[in-house]
C-alpha cells in the first residue's frame, strides 16, 4: 500500500505533481509563468486564545493571481469566518480590444455567486488599474488616476464559501494580480 504525500501549498496536488507544474513553469519562462494559475486553499489563522484579548484576528490574504477568464478565487477554510474589511487587486489588460468590468463576488461552495460587488467603470485595451473595494467607500470614485474605489458589502463568509474577483468581457491575456483581502477572521462558536 502506497501513501500519496500531498503538497500543502496547493490543494489536491501531489509532490510529484507539483514538481511537473515547476518543471514546467520554468520550460514556458518567467513572463507565461506569472499567469498560469493554480487553486489554492489557505487556512485561516489559527487563534491561540490570549486571556483579556478578543479572540478575532485580521490577516492580509493573498490569493492566487487570474486572468481575463480565469477568475481570482479565495475558499475560507478552517474554523473561521471571514469579514471582509477590504478587496483590492490590479487588472493589466492585453492588447485585446474589448471593454472590461471587474466584480467581487460572493460564492457558496458549489461556486453559485448570492452577492455581487461591482462598478459601472470600463477599463479598455493595454491599461493597467487597481480595483479596491472598502465598507466605507460610498459612492464609487477615482481617489486617483489609476485607481478605482467602490463600495464593499460586508457579511460573514463562511468556511467553503468564496470570495471571487471576476474580469467581465475578458481575454486570456489579462494578468489579474495583487489580489488581496484584509479580513477579520471571527471563530465559530463550538457545537455541543
Amino acid at each position: 500500500m502506497s501513501t500519496l504525500a500531498f503538497d500543502t501549498r496547493v490543494s489536491f496536488l501531489t509532490q510529484k505533481e507539483r514538481a511537473f507544474a515547476d518543471l514546467l513553469a520554468e520550460g514556458i519562462g518567467e513572463s507565461l509563468a506569472a499567469k498560469i494559475v493554480l487553486p489554492t486553499l489557505e487556512l485561516a489563522p489559527q487563534i491561540a486564545p490570549i486571556e483579556g484579548s478578543p479572540v478575532n484576528v485580521q490577516q492580509l490574504v493573498n490569493v492566487a493571481n487570474g486572468t481575463g477568464v480565469v477568475p481570482s478565487v479565495y475558499t475560507v477554510a478552517g474554523g473561521a469566518a471571514l469579514w471582509p474589511l477590504s478587496v483590492i487587486c490590479r487588472l493589466t489588460t492585453s492588447a485585446v480590444v474589448a471593454n472590461r468590468t471587474v466584480s467581487l463576488e460572493y460564492r457558496t461552495p458549489d461556486n453559485t455567486r448570492y452577492l455581487v460587488a461591482g462598478t459601472q467603470v470600463v477599463q479598455t485595451a493595454s491599461d493597467a488599474w487597481t480595483y479596491c473595494w472598502h465598507p466605507e467607500a460610498g459612492d464609487v470614485a477615482w481617489p486617483v488616476p489609476d485607481a478605482v474605489l467602490a463600495p464593499l458589502p460586508q457579511q460573514h463568509v463562511m468556511p467553503g464559501f468564496k470570495l471571487a474577483v471576476v474580469v467581465g468581457s475578458g481575454d486570456a491575456g489579462d494578468v489579474l494580480d495583487r489580489v488581496m483581502i484584509s479580513g477579520r477572521f471571527d471563530p465559530l462558536a463550538e457545537r455541543d
